[in-house]
C-alpha cells in the first residue's frame, strides 16, 4: 500500500486473504509488515492526522465524499441473489430516484466549486482518502479476526498506532478485539506522554486505565510527572504557533498528568534530586525565554498601534468637524445624527485604544513566571487584541461620520460608499488577526486538548 487506499480496499473486499498477507522482506516479521501494521504508520490518512482551520473544518463536514465506481458496485451473487425477485413499490422507487438525483446534483455542485476554488477540492480529496482509510481499517480488522495469529497482528498494529498517534487504529482494534486492552501497558503510556499524543491519552482515559497507568509508569527514578515535565519533541511543539502558546500547551499537559497523579508524586525526587516541577522548569527554560520574547514583541506592536489610534482620535475630538458657533461654542452640526455617531465612536475609540495601551504595558512589565503562560498572559493578550480591534472599528466609523458631515451633503450614495470603504481596513485587520485570536481564545477558554473523558470503550 503506497497511498492507494481505494485500490487496497477493493482488493481486500475481493480477496479477503490479503488482509493477513506478508508484504515485507523475508527477514522482516510477518506481523510488522501486515497491512494493518503498515496502515498504523500513516497518520496523514486518518481524520485525526489532519489539522484544519475553522473555515476548512466547516467545509470538510459539508463536502461530500467522492464516489469510486468500482468500490460502489455491488458484489455479484451477493445482495442481488438474496433479494431474488423482490420488486420495490412504485413509491419507494420514486423516493429512491429523487434521493439519487439530489445526491448527483450535490456532487456536481461541489465538483464545480472545487474546480473554481482549488483549496476546497483538496479538502474534498482529503475527506475521500479518510473515508477509504476508515473502511479499509474496518475490513482489515474483520478479516484478521478469522486467522489464528490475530493476536500477534493486533498487538503489533496497536503498539504502532499508539506510537504514531492514531486513535482510530486503537479504537477499531479494541472494538473488534476487546482483549487488546491488555496492550495498554507502561511502555505505551510512557510513549504517549513523552510524545504529547493527547488523542491517544484521551482514548486511554475513556478505557478507565489512565489512573493505574499513571501510578505504574516509571523510567529509572523518574515517575510519570518527571516524564511529563520533559520538553515535547519539536514536531509536537510546532502544532501551535508562537512560543507562548507552545509553553501554554506544555503546561496543560503537566497539569493534566498532575491532576490524576498521587499527591506524593509532586514531591518525589529522582536520582538528580530533582522534583517534577524542577524538571519542568529546567527543560523549558529556553522555551520560557522564547515565550517572553514573543509576548513582549507582540505587546510592543499592539502598544504602538493603540497609541497611534489614541493620538488620532484625540486630535479629532478637539478638532470638531464643521467648527463651533462663535457665540455659544456649540458645534455647528450638533443636531445632526452623523455628528452624534462621530462623537460616540470617537470617544469609544479613544477609551478602547488607551485600554489596549495599558493592557499591553501590563504584558511588558509582568514577571514571566512559567505558570503565567497558562492563563494570565494569554488572557491579557486576548483583551489587548479585542480592544485594539474595536478601537480600529470605531475610529473608522468616526472618520466616516466626519467625512459625511463635511462633504456628504446628505446624499445616500456617499454614505454607502464611505461605509464600504471603512469596512476594508476593518475586514483586512480581522482576516489577518482573527485566526490568531480564535486560536488564543480556544487554547485559553476552550475545552482544551484533553476534553471530557468517558468510559464509552468499556461499556
Amino acid at each position: 500500500m503506497v497511498g492507494f487506499h481505494d485500490v487496497a480496499l477493493y482488493l481486500v473486499q475481493r480477496y479477503p486473504h490479503l488482509a493477513t498477507c506478508h508484504f515485507g522482506d523475508a527477514k522482516d516479521s510477518d506481523d510488522d509488515k501486515a497491512p494493518l501494521t503498515v496502515l498504523a504508520k500513516r497518520p496523514w490518512a486518518f481524520p485525526s492526522g489532519s489539522r484544519f482551520k475553522l473555515w476548512q473544518l466547516i467545509i470538510y463536514h459539508c463536502v461530500p465524499v467522492k464516489l469510486n465506481h468500482f468500490l460502489s458496485q455491488p458484489n455479484r451473487g451477493g445482495m442481488e441473489s438474496q433479494v431474488g425477485s423482490y420488486e420495490p413499490s412504485t413509491q419507494m422507487c420514486c423516493w429512491t430516484r429523487l434521493f439519487k438525483a439530489c445526491r448527483k446534483v450535490n456532487a456536481i455542485f461541489w465538483e464545480l466549486v472545487g474546480w473554481l476554488v482549488p483549496p476546497i477540492k483538496h479538502i474534498q480529496e482529503t475527506k475521500t482518502i479518510h473515508s477509504w482509510t476508515l473502511q479499509l481499517l474496518n475490513h482489515l480488522c474483520t478479516e484478521i479476526l478469522k486467522v489464528s495469529r490475530a493476536q500477534e497482528i493486533f498487538e503489533q498494529s496497536f503498539i504502532t498506532g499508539a506510537k504514531y498517534g492514531i486513535p482510530e487504529i486503537l479504537e477499531e482494534i479494541i472494538k473488534s478485539y476487546p482483549f487488546a486492552l491488555e496492550y495498554l501497558d507502561e511502555g505505551v503510556f510512557k510513549s504517549v506522554v513523552l510524545n504529547r499524543n493527547e488523542k491517544i491519552f484521551n482514548l486511554i482515559c475513556e478505557t478507565g486505565m489512565h489512573r493505574q497507568l499513571i501510578i505504574r509508569t516509571k523510567d529509572d527514578s523518574n515517575n510519570i510527572l518527571h516524564l511529563a515535565g520533559k520538553l515535547a519533541p519539536p514536531h509536537r511543539l510546532s502544532l501551535v504557533s508562537g512560543a507562548a502558546l507552545q509553553m501554554q500547551r506544555e503546561l496543560h499537559w503537566f497539569k493534566e498528568i498532575e491532576k490524576y497523579a498521587p499527591r506524593a508524586f509532586s514531591e518525589s525526587e529522582n536520582n538528580d534530586e530533582e522534583k517534577p516541577k524542577m524538571v519542568f522548569i529546567k527543560e523549558h527554560k529556553k522555551l520560557i525565554k522564547e515565550g517572553e520574547k514573543w509576548m513582549k514583541g507582540t505587546a510592543k506592536f499592539y502598544t504602538l498601534a493603540a497609541a497611534l489610534i489614541a493620538t488620532v482620535v484625540f486630535a479629532a475630538a478637539i478638532t470638531i468637524p464643521g467648527g463651533n458657533h462663535d457665540d455659544t461654542g456649540i458645534p455647528n452640526f450638533s443636531k445632526e445624527i452623523a455628528f452624534k455617531v462621530f462623537a460616540v465612536s470617537d470617544a469609544l475609540s479613544l477609551f478602547l485604544s488607551i485600554a489596549s495601551v495599558l493592557i499591553s504595558l501590563s504584558i511588558l512589565t509582568t514577571r514571566y513566571a512559567e505558570d503565567d503562560f497558562l492563563f494570565a498572559l494569554p488572557r491579557r493578550l486576548i483583551f489587548g487584541l479585542v480592544t485594539l480591534f474595536l478601537s480600529v472599528t470605531f475610529m473608522m466609523i468616526a472618520y466616516s461620520g466626519a467625512i459625511y458631515l463635511l462633504f456628504g451633503e446628505k446624499k445616500a450614495w456617499i454614505l454607502i460608499t464611505l461605509a464600504a470603504l471603512a469596512c476594508v481596513p476593518v475586514t483586512l485587520y480581522g482576516i489577518l488577526q482573527f485566526p490568531f485570536l480564535v486560536e488564543l481564545i480556544y487554547s485559553t477558554y476552550g475545552p482544551g486538548i484533553f476534553g471530557k473523558h468517558s468510559n464509552r470503550l468499556i461499556r
